[in-house]
């Protein structure tokens, strides 16, 4: 089982909303992702699992959007989706040639949507 799903599991457990731990966990990612920024051109490997962790979590997020039981509406959650494929197309273009303005690209993502979930 993912990092990604292990903690969302741990988290909704402890009793967090879903938007809280959605937005968390999109900050945690983001962290990650900046912390392999910082190693380009050297560890091809911290950018490789920090763009995993991304690409599970958002498909965990996009798989629960998509759930026929959750009542977002439907041009919500094609935004979602939407959003999910760029991410994963993003993950491969970076993993292919990593530069610290695509990673930020992720980043910002993560951090503008962790935000919207806040309410901020």
């Amino acid at each position: 089982m993912s990092q990604a799903l292990n903690a969302y599991q741990r988290t909704a457990k402890q009793g967090i909303s879903g938007r809280e731990l959605e937005a968390t966990l999109l900050m945690q990612s983001a962290a990650q992702l900046q912390r392999a920024q910082t190693t380009i051109p050297d560890s091809r490997v911290e950018i490789e699992q920090a763009l995993e962790y991304n690409r599970r979590l958002w498909t965990i997020l996009a798989t629960s959007v998509i759930a026929e039981d959750n009542p977002i509406p439907m041009e919500i959650k094609q935004n979602v989706v939407n959003l999910t494929a760029y991410v994963m197309k993003r993950s491969v273009q970076i993993i292919a040639k990593p530069t610290p303005a695509a990673i930020e690209q992720l980043v910002s993502i993560n951090t503008e949507i962790a935000a919207g979930l806040r309410g901020r």
